[in-house]
């Protein structure tokens, strides 16, 4: 819909409302989809992979033992963010864990 139809007799919006007023006729990708309520919820909605994700938790942690993929020594401060997804398309949701060594011990002492 432009300008001319709204009876200023513009042939585009940007008399009116200034250079960005063609991106305003764009509809928003996350409202086209199939859960828009995940929006009000918080949740970032990723186009490219079609799903949504929020941030669950974030916790500093000091670990007691070596964990068995090796990356995070004993006595390691780290950050174990916790993230929730959920496919647009299915509705089915999974929980993923990124941790972060913020302070090896090695290097306190």
């Amino acid at each position: 819909m432009g300008c001319f139809d709204m009876m200023c007799g513009a042939t585009d919006c940007t008399t009116c409302y200034g250079p960005c007023a063609g991106e305003r006729d764009q509809p928003d990708p996350r409202t086209e989809t199939k859960r828009p309520w995940l929006l009000d919820s918080g949740y970032e909605y990723d186009e490219p992979t079609n799903e949504w994700e929020i941030q669950v938790s974030c916790k500093r942690r000091t670990c007691r033992r070596d964990h068995a993929d090796g990356r995070v020594k004993a006595g390691d401060v780290y950050l174990e963010t916790t993230w929730r997804t959920v496919c647009d398309e299915t509705g089915k949701s999974y929980h993923s864990r990124t941790r972060w060594v913020s302070q090896r011990a090695s290097e306190e002492g």
